[in-house]
Order: structure tokens, then sequence, then C-alpha cells
């Protein structure tokens, strides 16, 4: 039971939480776009939050090391 449970986050993880996220680098600005409307549409003009970035690398850097 346990080992279905962890497939299944390893498969929300990699199936979705992070391919969402690297839909969102700003390639020319670098970092991550901050902010995304109810409706999907990116807002590239939003002020980027540093926490929002670190929690972001933070995410990728841990998934990188533990997969």
């Amino acid at each position: 039971m346990i080992d279905e449970l962890a497939n299944e986050v390893k498969e929300e993880l990699t199936g979705h939480i992070l391919p969402f996220w690297e839909k969102l680098v700003d390639t020319q600005n670098g970092g991550y776009y901050g902010r995304m409307d109810f409706n999907g549409m990116l807002r590239k003009d939003a002020v980027k939050g540093g926490i929002l970035i670190s929690r972001i690398l933070w995410a990728f850097s841990n998934a990188a090391a533990s997969l």
C-alpha cells in the first residue's frame, strides 16, 4: 500500500507538477513567470517574487536528487 502511494505521488510530481512549472520558465529574463490567471493565461508583466522562484528551484533540485 505504501509503495502504491509512493508511485502515485511520483507520477503526480513527474507527470503534472514539474511539467507545469517547466512551461513557466522565462528564457528571456531568467527565472520563472510568477503569475497565471484563472483562465491559464500567462501574465508576463507580473512582478517576479524571490520566494516563489526559490521554492520552484528547491522543488526541482529536490526532485532531481530523489528520483
